[in-house]
Parts: C-alpha cells; structure tokens; sequence
C-alpha cells in the first residue's frame, strides 16, 4: 500500500516538473510578449503547449495502463456537454449580474472596438484562451488530483493540487503582480473543487474558458471591453463569488441526484 501511495506521489511530480518544462519551453520559443500584437501568434503557441501536454499524458497513462479505462470512453459529445455546463455556468449568473449592476447605475460597460470587431476578436481570444490555458492546465489539473488522491484524501488532494498549481504558476512566471497572488490560488483552489464534484476536467475547463476570456478581454494587454465600476462588485462579487457558488450549488445538487 506505502509503495503504491509513494509512486502516485512521484508520478505526480514528474508531471508537475515535466509541465513546468513544456511551459517554459514555449513561452521560449514563442516569446508571450508577443501575444497580445498577434492573436495568431498566442493561438499557435497555444497548439503546440497543448500538443505536447497531450503527448505526456498519453505517455503516463500508458505506462500505468489507463489509456482504455471508461473515463476516456465517454466520447466527443460527453466532453462538449460537460464543457459547455461549465461554460455556461459561469456565464449566465455574470451576465444577470452585470446587467443587474447596470440597471443600478453601479457598472457601466463600453466597447472599444466595432461591434462586427469586437465579436471576432472575442472568438480569436477565447480559442487563445483554451489552447494555452483552458485545455492543458485542467488535463494537468485532472492528472495531479487523481494522482493524489489515490494517495491522500479527497480534501487533501485538494489542496495539494491548490499548492502545487501556486508553485506552477510562479515557476512560470504568471505570478507577477499581488493582484495574481490574490487570485491564482483562489481560483486553482476553486477549478480543483469542480474536478473534485464533477468527477470530470471538462466543467473546469468550460469555466475556465469562460471566466478568463471575460477578463482578459478588459484587461490592460487586450482591453476591447471597458467596465468602470466598483472592484469588488465587478472583479470579486460579479466574476468570481457568484457563479462560484451558482456552480458549487449545481454541481453538488447533480451529484446528489446521482447517488440517488
């Protein structure tokens, strides 16, 4: 039993260094200064993280003989419904939300590009997005929890996903400013509990997805959106608590009705 818990263990962390690697080594050969001139550019890089995180992981799940478990059986149309749930999930409370704090007077929204624009340069963000964040950090996100979790507890493994995503992120470079610091081991903690309820990748992703598009479309790189309002209202209230809780609340009434 030790000997099995120790080799999740380690697999866990060659995963976790390996990723470290694959990381870098991209934003070596791609430069990420150079994502928000090119949205190609960031798509591309995107493709080749995810490529290379796909090809890890088909090499440890051979070597543990899992690539034919019924997990991955599902198919497409199981990945695209739970992915769209979690889309959706965090989609539809932020947009009552905000049209709720508009209507108060408490957040006002301006577009800083044609509307035809701004749709386009959405849809080149979100696929930036899932390629280069979405997709591959929630496969490693999957790996390292069902890992620890054959040696841990469901909470501690949890956890331990939470810390180690932390270190990720600084190892990488994403820890830049106290405004990361505040939210990167809030929402690692947060994508993890929905791999943790959900039993699946695909809702963390649909969320993931969804969430930081959003933001990266008003933040200071990208910003074809300007919302003026209150932070705590918009940023911590409206983008994260809300539809955390709206996904927490469904998740967990699913499972139950699952048992049942």
């Amino acid at each position: 039993m030790k000997t099995e818990k120790a080799k999740s263990i380690q697999k866990a962390i060659l995963v976790f260094a390996l990723s470290v690697v694959i990381w870098r080594l991209t934003f070596m050969l791609f430069d990420a200064k150079k994502f928000a001139d090119n949205v190609l550019w960031h798509i591309g890089a995107g493709l080749f993280l995810s490529v290379l995180i796909c090809v890890l992981m088909i090499v440890m799940l051979n070597t543990e003989r899992k690539i034919n478990s019924s997990s991955w059986k599902k198919g497409i149309p199981s990945y695209l419904k739970d992915f769209s749930f979690g889309f959706l999930c965090w989609i539809i409370p932020v947009t009552i939300s905000m049209y709720a704090f508009i209507s108060a007077g408490q957040v006002t929204i301006a577009l800083q590009t044609e509307s035809t624009t701004l749709i386009v340069r959405y849809l080149a963000l979100l696929i930036a997005v899932f390629f280069i964040e979405a997709f591959p950090e929630e496969i490693i996100r999957g790996y390292l929890y069902s890992r620890l979790e054959a040696a841990f507890s469901p909470w501690s493994a949890l956890l331990a996903q939470t810390i180690l995503f932390t270190l990720f992120a600084f190892l990488i470079g994403s820890l830049y400013s106290i405004d990361q610091w505040l939210f990167i081991p809030g929402f690692g903690f947060l994508l993890g509990y929905f791999r943790m309820l959900s039993g699946t990748i695909w809702f963390s992703m649909g969320f993931h997805v969804a969430m930081m598009t959003v933001i990266q479309s008003m933040g200071s790189i990208q910003k074809f959106i300007a919302v003026d309002g209150n932070f705590f209202v918009v940023r911590f209230l409206t983008f994260v608590l809300l539809p955390a809780t709206v996904g927490s609340i469904i998740l967990h009434l699913k499972k139950n009705r699952t048992k049942k």
